[in-house]
Order: structure tokens, then C-alpha cells, then sequence
């Protein structure tokens, strides 16, 4: 893979992923104005709806997935950081 394709796949994987946020932000946006979910709440019952055992073992789940997502983002950059490195790279595509 070239050095302006790998760049560019990753560019398109973060669109994605800027994507799948917002989708998940206007769902619950939604929600909130539909008066389908639960109240909101402030800081104070985000601490007390975490000091459940339920709440507890899905935050340790979650911080293990974000654990393995952080590992793998890291190792791709470890894999693509010598392409950048090795001057074949142009960072500025000039017309001709």
C-alpha cells in the first residue's frame, strides 16, 4: 500500500467513525425530545447510577474495549509511521 493510500484510508475511517458519532448523539438527542428515555440527570446521578453493580461491570467492559481499540490504533500507527518516515511520502500533492 502507498503512503497517500494507507493516508488516505485512514482519513476514511475517521470520517466513518465522525459519522457514526454524530448519528449516535442525534439518537439520543431524539430520545431526550421525544420523552423516550429516562430523565437527564447531572453529575450527581451519573455518579449514583455508576455506583450500581450492573453500571459497574458494563464500565469495566467498556474501558476494556476502549483498552483493545487505543492497542490497535497503536499498532497501526507503529505499521504506517515508516511509510511517512521514508521520504516516498509527498504531503503536498502539487498540480503539474
Amino acid at each position: 500500500m502507498t503512503g497517500s493510500g494507507a493516508l488516505e484510508l485512514i482519513a476514511r475511517a475517521g470520517f466513518l467513525v465522525k459519522g457514526v458519532v454524530y448519528i449516535v448523539v442525534g439518537a439520543l438527542a431524539l430520545q431526550v425530545a421525544a420523552h423516550l428515555g429516562g430523565r437527564v440527570t447531572g453529575t450527581r446521578g451519573a455518579f449514583t447510577l455508576l455506583d450500581t453493580h450492573k453500571a459497574r461491570e458494563e464500565t469495566t467492559t467498556t474501558l476494556q474495549l476502549h483498552e483493545f481499540i487505543v492497542s490497535l490504533l497503536d499498532d497501526l500507527i507503529v505499521m504506517i509511521a515508516p511509510i511517512f518516515q521514508s521520504g516516498r511520502h509527498r504531503y503536498v500533492h502539487r498540480a503539474e
